[in-house]
């Protein structure tokens, strides 16, 4: 029998930048009315360096037990103007794929396997990416979860969240979320 309800309120996923926090609502207020705040790391590359988004926030009233980190479970594909320059920020001229560029991590893969694609750590950003041709991805692979999830840990933030699972590649991000969070 339940003889007591909690009510949970979740603001997120969400893009929290430093410029939006400070001049499109309170993001101190978020603290007192939500039980858990759901800022995300996923498309954006200056959201990525050195997990930008987490500083701001706290900074601004947010206890780190209410952040929950986000991940991408999914990447995008880029067609190079020049395949000799592949390097992160190399310039681009649009997506390499359908949907925008996005593809699911298992779809990253396999292309990483078809095509023989050199694939790359960033650890400076926390990112991967591979590039095959005049084809750029960006993504998150088990390195970065690894470092991601383990940062999330190390700032006692609440836990993380992946979007979305369904195009993980044989669990392997989802496990290794798993062992670096020690669950």
């Amino acid at each position: 029998m339940i003889t007591q309800w909690r009510r949970w309120c979740f603001a997120g996923p969400m893009c929290l930048e430093e410029k939006y926090t400070r001049e499109s609502f309170q993001v101190a207020d978020l603290d007192e009315a939500t039980d858990i705040l759901m800022p995300q790391a996923l498309d954006k590359l200056r959201e990525f360096m050195k997990f930008a988004f987490v500083k701001p926030v706290q900074g601004a009233g947010v206890r780190a037990t209410k952040l929950v980190l986000g991940m991408p479970f999914y990447g995008y594909a880029w067609r190079l103007v020049n395949a000799n320059n592949h390097g992160l920020l190399a310039p681009a001229n649009g997506p390499a794929s359908a949907d925008n560029g996005a593809m699911g991590y298992r779809q990253i893969k396999n292309f990483i396997a078809q095509n023989k694609a050199v694939t790359v750590y960033n650890s400076t950003i926390v990112t991967n990416y591979c590039y095959a041709g005049t084809t750029w991805i960006g993504f998150d692979d088990t390195q970065t979860i690894a470092a991601k999830v383990s940062y999330a840990k190390q700032k006692g933030l609440l836990g993380y969240f992946a979007w979305h699972v369904g195009v993980d590649n044989n669990w392997a991000l989802s496990q290794q979320a798993k062992q670096s969070w020690g669950a």
